[in-house]
């Protein structure tokens, strides 16, 4: 059974981004993925952090999809470096945790996070 609500939200998303999909089963799996990201979205809104997430271009990807089309690391990928980093790297590394880079001017406007 298609809940209105996620159908209303994901014709808009459809309309606001210009989607078009190639068959019947490509919108029917593009909807599945979009309701599944859309309720992890309401999801983690809800628990009042300091962020809040909102439905993009990429709510109708995975998330092998969105990782691939990124070229994101994940999982053990992240640590695997050419030069690990020294004591000396890693202990600044660590004093740098608590910095909020919007303080400073050191971040621009969100894009293209998913």
């Amino acid at each position: 059974m298609i809940d209105l609500e996620q159908e209303t939200e994901f014709l808009k998303f459809i309309s606001i981004h210009n989607k078009v999909y190639e068959s019947n089963d490509q919108f029917s799996l593009r909807r599945e993925i979009f309701n599944k990201n859309l309720e992890t979205i309401k999801r983690l809104n809800s628990q009042n952090k300091k962020y809040k997430l909102d439905v993009n271009h990429f709510t109708d990807m995975s998330d092998e999809e969105f990782n691939s089309f990124n070229k994101l690391k994940t999982g053990s990928d992240l640590y695997l470096t050419e030069s690990p980093l020294t004591l000396d790297q890693e202990m600044k590394l660590h004093d740098m945790n608590g910095l909020d880079w919007r303080d400073i001017g050191a971040v621009t406007r969100v894009k293209d996070q998913g």
